[in-house]
């Protein structure tokens, strides 16, 4: 194939290269610009911008310009919404509920169980969960999202008040049925 001023131009705005190296690696490749830039790549010759100096189509005449690094709105809302969901995804499935018993770990599940059987089957989760307080249990959320949050911090705080609640209201029960059952 001929080496043309065009074909040398183009592979010297790819790469790294003077006008005598670069037509001499088009010489060694018979004119083949994808196998030019392929050779001068493994050379090291390919210049660093982005990945964007190694662009090549198979249109003739036809030069491949970098791509616009500016947002489009469109591509930007997609991205975001992308990002929102794996940020969702990431809380439900690294967070955990934990379930404590006098202070001693229990078991955990990850927040997308929990929330699926609050939502799902909250007539038998939700009750569950009360009677677990009554027997001493405590729940808590843990996770990398939920240690340094306050809001967490809250919910846990309001959890452990509510299980200090129900201890102290079975004791009181415990206390009334010894009474109770001394006094017959």
């Amino acid at each position: 194939m001929e080496i043309t001023l065009e074909l040398v131009d183009r592979l010297r705005k790819r790469a790294d290269v003077s006008y005598a190296e670069a037509k001499a690696v088009l010489e060694e490749t018979d004119g083949n610009l994808l196998d030019a830039l392929i050779l001068l790549e493994q050379r090291g010759k390919i210049r660093s911008d982005g990945g964007q100096s190694a662009q090549y189509s198979t249109k003739s005449g036809e030069e491949t310009g970098a791509p616009s690094w500016e947002p489009q709105s469109k591509d930007t809302d997609s991205e975001k919404k992308v990002g929102v969901l794996s940020y969702i995804g990431h809380c439900l499935t690294d967070n955990r509920f934990e379930i404590w018993r006098r202070g001693v770990y229990t078991d955990s599940i990850p927040l997308i169980i929990f929330g699926l059987l609050v939502l799902l089957a909250f007539w038998i989760t939700l009750p569950l969960m009360v009677i677990g307080l009554l027997f001493g249990f405590r729940y808590r959320f843990a996770g990398p999202d939920f240690d340094d949050n306050t809001v967490s911090q809250a919910v846990n705080h309001a959890a452990e008040a509510m299980g200090d609640a129900m201890e102290r209201v079975r004791a009181q029960a415990e206390q009334a049925a010894h009474k109770k059952q001394s006094k017959q």
